[in-house]
């Protein structure tokens, strides 16, 4: 998080110092990904589940 803001040319992050070259995984923000929940299966499916979600069905 507040790091690697520039995804095709690194050297912003640089030129800014918020270039973050570790080797490891940081958390991407998605928190309401639940165990057991059927999110869709292929593309279509996927925004859906989207707009249904998003309408509350």
């Amino acid at each position: 998080m507040g790091c690697n803001f520039a995804v095709l040319f690194p050297c912003w992050d640089m030129l800014f110092g918020t270039a973050n070259f570790d080797a490891r995984y940081h958390p991407t923000g998605i928190a309401d990904q639940l165990e057991g929940r059927q999110y869709g299966d292929g593309f279509w499916s996927l925004h859906w589940r989207a707009i249904q979600r998003w309408v509350g069905s």
